[in-house]
């Protein structure tokens, strides 16, 4: 559907307009509901409370507040209580507050549990294809937080199947995550002028295997390995030496650290990361110099309340940097957190980011519906079909959309923006599901 300038500066005023209006007719945050009796600030804390858990194990939830046992109600912090509880993911209508007991004080914590094991069936046609699928996923299996997620989608050319199991790190105990996908598939690669230069035919398949460790109470690190393998076959109107059959072993190292804080509207997080690789290919033509490839990614991100609880501002950055990089294992726009440029847009070279802010408008039962904006830049080497990397190209624009936290799902957001590439002179929409494992 083509959008005339008309339209699209009428689009324009009229979120700008409702963005802004809005925030003063809905309704307003009423913070903690604390334990309305007497409770005296030096008394003591000796034991926690807990009402609410369904599903979750107190013996899971219980441990990551037993810090404040022997502590002073007075140096208690009830705002720290509910980020942390908010941070888990998977409670709702939470409510902290301390009652009083002959032996000292109780600290009281009341949640409601979201669902956590969410079936997903799905259909979609577009551009005369239809494709369809089941996925099945749980973020709090057996009560202890671990996750699993399986199930595939299928098209008349196209059939991606995967299973996944995740059990994060504790304080004193490792995690771990495995992972199996297969594939069958018809992936096109696009310039930054959102031309097709490349389109093959492609069967997969990968399994992988994480360790991770926290190393304080905001740091993790994480190692990997991995194999996969692919067979392809470029289609006969796109000819290129670029796509090859390869048999690929991986091991990577990751470190990230982030700090939370939920204000009664957001969870907003300051954090940041990075991650090597190395690849080794097998059962290829490559060089002997080209069987190894290298790759670095970071990441850094911040958001913070501005001005009043249900407005924030956000930036965040990103990059990646490949050497030797396979085909199959080239980035997107997303390895630098923009949307500026089109979905099957491929390097092995890109940085950027993006700076805004998010705006809460209405609170319901089921969630929070929010508006947001920001200005994106990006910095990539062009992708051609003789070459990869052959040129540094800039892109930059405005991006606007709007967002929905699930409050009684396990589901933290769905996402829906419009961006434009003004570099070159593009419209692209994306819709994001906010869950990742």
């Amino acid at each position: 559907m083509k959008i005339t300038f008309f339209e699209k500066r009428t689009f324009a005023c009229f979120l700008c307009a409702f963005f802004l209006i809005v925030p003063f007719f809905s309704e307003n945050y009423d913070g903690t509901q604390n334990d309305d009796g007497f409770v005296e600030l030096d008394a003591l804390i000796v034991d926690i409370l807990f009402s609410g858990l369904k599903k979750t194990k107190e013996s899971y939830i219980r441990p990551k507040f037993e810090q404040y046992l022997n502590q002073k109600v007075s140096e208690v912090s009830v705002q720290k209580i509910e980020t942390a509880l908010q941070t888990e993911g998977i409670f709702d209508n939470i409510q902290v507050g301390f009652s009083q007991t002959e032996r000292g004080a109780c600290l009281e914590i009341s949640v409601s549990e979201k669902i956590t094991f969410i079936p997903l069936p799905f259909a979609t046609y577009s551009s005369g294809g239809f494709m369809a699928g089941l996925m099945v996923m749980d973020t709090n299996a057996f009560g202890v937080k671990d996750s699993f997620v399986f199930g595939g989608f299928a098209s008349a050319t196209t059939f991606t199947g995967m299973a996944l199991f995740k059990k994060p790190a504790g304080e004193k105990s490792f995690g771990y995550s495995v992972m199996g996908s297969f594939s069958k598939n018809a992936p096109e690669i696009k310039n930054t002028d959102d031309d097709i230069l490349l389109e093959y035919k492609d069967i997969g398949g990968s399994a992988s295997f994480s360790l991770s460790r926290k190393i304080a109470e905001k740091q993790e690190v994480k190692a990997s390995v991995s194999i996969s393998g692919n067979s392809a076959d470029e289609k006969a109107s796109f000819p290129s030496s670029l796509v090859e059959s390869a048999f690929f072993g991986s091991f990577s190292l990751s470190w990230s650290i982030s700090e939370n804080d939920y204000n009664g509207w957001f969870l907003s997080t300051i954090g940041a990361g990075i991650s090597v690789e190395q690849t080794v290919r097998f059962y290829t033509d490559a060089s002997e110099s080209e069987r190894f490839s290298r790759g670095a990614s970071l990441y850094a991100h911040f958001q913070k309340p501005f001005l009043f609880d249900r407005f924030r501002v956000q930036a965040q950055g990103a990059g990646f940097w490949g050497k030797h990089t396979p085909l199959s294992r080239f980035q997107g726009g997303g390895s630098a957190r923009v949307s500026l440029l089109p979905s099957a847009f491929k390097t092995e070279r890109i940085f950027g980011g993006q700076a805004g802010f998010e705006c809460a408008l209405f609170r319901f039962s089921f969630g929070t519906f929010t508006a947001y904006a920001d200005y994106q830049i990006v910095f990539a080497d062009d992708f051609t079909s003789e070459n990869a990397g052959e040129k540094l190209v800039f892109s930059h624009g405005p991006e606007a959309g709007a967002r929905l936290y699930l409050s009684k799902i396990a589901f933290p957001a769905l996402a829906f923006g419009i961006c434009r590439n003004i570099t070159k002179e593009y419209y692209q929409y994306s819709f994001a599901v906010g869950i990742s494992f």
